[in-house]
């Protein structure tokens, strides 16, 4: 009677920790779920700003970037930029070229709407269309959003052409 007894209390404390870890994942689940929405939002956001000013650094904090556009841009270089000559030094970095392909699910990355982010700068006389693509996704562990992707487009237009919106 007494290993029932135990029997029985051990299978009431293993489905009462059962009932816990099932809680527990479906919150981290939908706290996960929301953290891919934020992304989303963030990427159709940044969608609606086809014809802005190349200055989406302003939009983007530098937290957001991933550790690997950490390292190869601080953050005084990553925040000063304002000027057109700081915007086309910061976005001309080689890491700013290195993925052209979208790397993340369809819905959390600027690329994909009608049209990017981007916008046109005069620099000496001559304009420049910088156009932006980006992908988000939240951090495995802290499930901020990062981004996980930045491919910059950078190229010279003539002034009759402007405003460029693609």
């Amino acid at each position: 009677m007494a290993k029932r007894k135990k029997l029985i209390a051990v299978f009431i404390v293993l489905a009462v920790v059962l009932v816990g870890i099932i809680l527990f994942c479906s919150h981290l689940w939908a706290y996960f779920n929301a953290c891919v929405t934020d992304c989303r939002d963030k990427a159709g956001y940044l969608g609606m700003f086809y014809d802005m000013q190349p200055e989406i650094n302003k939009y983007i904090d530098y937290e957001m970037l991933s550790d690997e556009y950490q390292k190869e841009i601080s953050y005084d270089q990553y925040t000063g930029a304002d000027t057109p000559e700081e915007l086309i030094e910061l976005f001309s970095t080689e890491i700013f070229h290195k993925y052209p392909e979208v790397t993340v699910s369809p819905d959390q990355t600027t690329h994909g709407y009608k049209r990017q982010p981007g916008g046109s700068v005069e620099l000496n006389g001559q304009w420049y269309y910088i156009g932006h693509e980006i992908d988000f996704e939240p951090d495995f562990f802290t499930l901020d959003i990062r981004v996980v992707r930045w491919y910059t487009e950078i190229r010279e237009i003539n002034e009759e052409d402007l405003p460029v919106l693609y």
